[in-house]
């Protein structure tokens, strides 16, 4: 009861607005996606939880390959250069339900760590047999925005 009380104070403040990073690739890969994340309520196993979600643009669509990578992260005072303990977590966006936007991850459930960095992976190739693959820079989310 008191976690849902806490979360509607949260829920009427800043902290709880969704940060929107928009990742664009180079122009060989020439694909921008937009990943917003934002806290959500969380179970009581979770305890805190934050939901990534990304839009489907056109040049995303045309992509081969595209990976979300969760790296949990030890030390939070540290941003992305926080160490880091675990395996990272892959997503495979493509791979994901058709009608899925988004990934919600719990902290104790998913990541089991206080904070993480994400980035994305994608990859594509055409007709010619011309490819290319390359990754957006890390971006840090803590649990407790």
């Amino acid at each position: 009861m008191i976690k849902k009380i806490i979360f509607l104070i949260l829920a009427g403040t800043n902290l709880m607005q969704a940060q929107v990073t928009k990742v664009t690739f180079n122009e060989e890969c020439n694909a921008s996606i937009e990943i917003s994340t934002r806290a959500v309520e969380a179970t009581p196993a979770e305890y805190a939880a934050v939901e990534l979600s990304w839009n489907e643009s056109n040049s995303f669509k045309t992509l081969d390959k595209v990976i979300l990578e969760i790296q949990p992260l030890n030390d939070c005072m540290n941003d992305i250069s926080g160490e880091t303990l675990f395996d990272p977590i892959m997503y495979d966006i493509l791979d994901l339900n058709k009608n899925q936007v988004a990934i919600k991850l719990g902290m104790l459930t998913t990541v089991n760590r206080k904070c993480f960095k994400w980035r994305i992976l994608i990859g594509k190739s055409d007709a010619s047999g011309k490819s290319c693959t390359t990754e957006s820079n890390w971006n840090f989310t803590p649990f407790i925005f």
